[in-house]
C-alpha cells in the first residue's frame, strides 16, 4: 500500500509541476555521444558489481569462483525488476547457497555487509564532490555526512550483534560473520575499494546522462555531488526502480545547474538503463540458475527412488 500510494503522490506531484512539452524536447534531442557513454558505463557495471561480491565473500571466509558471482548479480539484475528498493541485491544470494554451501545466516551477513558499505560508498563520493564544490552543495554535502554517520555506526553494531540486548541469541551467526570480515582488514578493504569503484561508475553514468540531456553543458562535478544523495532516496521503497523519487531528488539537489526537466529526463534514462536494460539481460542468467536448480532437485529425487 505504501509503495502504490507513495508513488501516486510523487507521480501527482512531478505532473502538475513540470513542462512535458520540454521534457519530451529533452530526451528527442538527447546527445548520442553521451549516451553511448553511459550506455558502455552500464554494461560495464555488472562486472564490477561481480568483482564486488566475490570480494565481501571473500573477506568472509567464503570463497567463490567469478563466473558463479557474475550469474549471480545478473539474476539480482532481473529480480530488481519486480522487487522494489533494489530487493534483488539481497535476493540474489539464495541463488548462491548451492554454490557456497553457507547457512543463511552467513549469506545474510554478507549481503547486509555488502550494503551496508554501499550506502557507505555513496555517502563518501557524494561527500567529496560536494567539498569540492563548496557552498553550491551543502544540503548534498549535509545528506552525505549524514548517510556517511548512519552506515558506519549500522556496520559497527551488526558486529556487536550478538550483545544486543534480548536479540544477541538471533543474531550471534550474522554479527559472526561480519566480525569475521572485519578480522581481514586488507580483504575488506579491498571490497569497499571496489564498491566504490562500482558506486564511481554509476554516478559517471548519471552524469553521463545528464551531459546528454543538456548538450553537454552540465557540470560533471555537479552531477557527481548530487547522484548519490538522490539515488539514496530512489532506494526508498515507495515506487518501483525508485522512479519519482530518485529523479525528483536528482532535480533538488541540482538546483538551478540544471533545469528540472533535463534531471527527470536524466533520472528517466537511468532507470531505463541501470535497471530496465540490465534486468533484460540478466533474465538468461536468472532462468539458467533455475534450470540447472531443477536439474539437481531431479537427479537427487532419481537417487533417492533407486535406493
Amino acid at each position: 500500500m505504501l509503495k502504490g500510494s507513495g508513488a501516486t503522490v510523487i507521480l501527482l506531484v512531478l505532473f502538475r509541476i513540470t513542462d512535458w512539452n520540454k521534457l519530451e524536447r529533452h530526451l528527442a534531442e538527447i546527445n548520442e555521444n553521451w549516451f553511448l557513454a553511459a550506455l558502455a558505463l552500464t554494461l560495464i557495471s555488472p562486472l564490477l558489481t561481480a568483482l564486488r561480491l566475490k570480494s565481501f565473500l571473500s573477506a568472509t571466509d567464503i570463497y567463490v569462483r567469478y563466473g558463479p558471482c557474475a550469474l549471480t548479480v545478473l539474476s539480482g539484475s532481473a529480480l530488481n525488476l519486480i522487487l522494489p528498493a533494489r530487493g534483488g541485491d539481497f535476493a540474489k544470494m539464495a541463488l548462491l547457497k548451492k554454490e557456497t554451501n553457507s547457512n543463511w545466516s552467513a549469506l545474510t551477513g554478507v549481503a547486509l555487509l555488502e550494503r551496508g558499505f554501499d550506502v557507505f560508498a555513496l555517502g563518501l563520493i557524494g561527500l567529496l564532490c560536494s567539498a569540492m564544490l563548496g557552498i553550491p552543495s551543502v544540503m548534498a554535502a549535509s545528506v552525505c555526512v549524514l548517510t556517511l554517520a548512519t552506515a558506519a555506526g549500522l556496520l559497527w553494531l551488526m558486529g556487536k550483534g550478538d550483545s544486543i540486548p534480548f536479540l544477541g541469541d538471533k543474531l550471534e551467526r550474522l554479527a559472526s560473520t561480519v566480525s569475521r570480515a572485519y578480522k581481514h582488514p586488507k580483504t575488506l578493504a579491498k571490497a569497499v575499494f571496489v564498491a566504490v569503484l562500482c558506486w564511481l561508475v554509476n554516478c559517471l553514468t548519471m552524469g553521463c546522462l545528464l551531459k546528454a540531456t543538456t548538450m553537454g553543458t552540465a557540470s560533471m562535478l555537479h552531477s557527481l555531488a548530487a547522484t548519490p544523495p538522490a539515488i539514496l532516496s530512489g532506494i526508498v521503497p515507495v515506487s518501483l526502480w525508485g522512479m519519482g523519487t530518485r529523479d525528483a531528488a536528482l532535480a533538488f539537489f541540482l538546483g538551478n545547474n540544471v533545469a528540472w526537466e533535463s534531471a527527470l529526463a536524466a533520472g528517466f534514462l537511468y532507470t531505463a538503463l541501470v535497471y530496465w536494460l540490465l534486468g533484460l539481460i540478466g533474465i538468461p542468467a536468472l532462468l539458467s540458475i533455475r534450470r540447472n536448480g531443477d536439474t539437481d532437485n531431479e537427479t537427487r529425487q532419481h537417487a533417492t527412488a533407486s535406493k
